[in-house]
């Protein structure tokens, strides 16, 4: 397996507790923690050993990388969730739950499955679109299962009812190394995008503008560059220390904590608004720390 470092700690995959019927989701599952593994990406998942859930969170785990379910105290019993790999994190209800997965990932990965799977892809779809998080959303249509999904959505598109930038927000691929490859792309472009106008080096601008070629064919480039000029435009760095209650003297591990503090506490009041203006202002603090790091003259 040729291992490759991805700008990514942790993903989460959202998934059937079924195999499905055919034999291209289980090899799916099964690729994709592989692929997870070789790009030295961590897995945080809706917890359990059933269905594609199990496979994928055992091909993360038996590929030495750290894997974190997540999952409700009323379905950790065997009958239901099977016997768990790595670490597992009990919470209240199914929405703490989907507060938790997002609030440890760094992008999302949809595979085949039902109504729970279809759930939390919407959901983070929708907290994309209100700005309530920026990170990408992948979907791995193995054999063309969403596509009457995308065919919807395409509908609604059509009749007005959602937008045609938000429809970019879903980043489309057959195969996990193909998906990967895309949701990478639109990494880099972001984190270019917020580095704004400083001093880039020739091999990162070689890698910016094949990340850009390859983006723009999907639509990547145009969401990453639409997600940072809508965060940019919301908050100021004096509005985001005063929503996290820290000041210029902070350290960033004060701001992290700070961050991780406010974060649960909403999620266990269930206030998306409020989780919203948090992560926003953790974000907005964290560009103004970068560029005042890379400000500082050398030792």
């Amino acid at each position: 397996m040729t291992m490759r470092q991805s700008r990514f700690k942790r993903i989460c995959v959202f998934c059937g507790s079924s195999q499905g019927k055919k034999r291209s989701y289980h090899d799916a599952a099964i690729e994709l923690g592989n692929e997870l593994v070789a790009r030295s990406v961590d897995l945080v998942y809706g917890g359990g050993s059933i269905g594609l859930m199990g496979l994928v969170s055992q091909a993360v785990y038996d590929g030495g990388r750290h894997v974190i379910g997540v999952i409700p105290k009323t379905l950790m019993t065997p009958e239901i969730s099977g016997e768990t790999v790595g670490e597992v994190r009990q919470v209240a209800d199914m929405h703490q739950r989907k507060a938790e997965m997002a609030r440890q990932s760094d992008a999302f990965i949809a595979l085949p499955g039902g109504y729970g799977t279809l759930e939390e892809l919407l959901e983070v779809i929708t907290w994309a679109q209100l700005g309530i998080h920026h990170k990408p959303v992948g979907l791995l249509n193995v054999d063309g299962y969403y596509n009457s999904l995308l065919t919807f959505i395409d509908k609604a598109v059509e009749e007005g009812f959602i937008n045609p930038s938000a429809r970019r927000i879903i980043v489309l691929a057959p195969t996990a190394q193909e998906l990967m490859d895309k949701l990478e792309a639109g990494k880099l472009i972001a984190n270019l995008i917020v580095m704004g106008s400083t001093i880039i080096g020739r091999a990162m601008l070689q890698a910016y503008r094949k990340a850009l070629d390859n983006a723009n064919k999907t639509g990547v480039a145009h969401e990453a560059i639409n997600n940072i000029r809508r965060a940019s435009k919301t908050m100021t760095e004096q509005e985001a220390r005063q929503i996290l209650g820290v000041s210029e003297n902070s350290t960033w591990e004060e701001i992290v904590q700070r961050y991780d503090n406010l974060f649960e506490r909403n999620a266990k009041s269930g206030s998306f608004y409020l989780q919203s203006k948090v992560h926003r202002a953790k974000e907005c603090l964290e560009t103004v720390y970068q560029k005042n790091k890379q400000d500082e003259p050398p030792n």
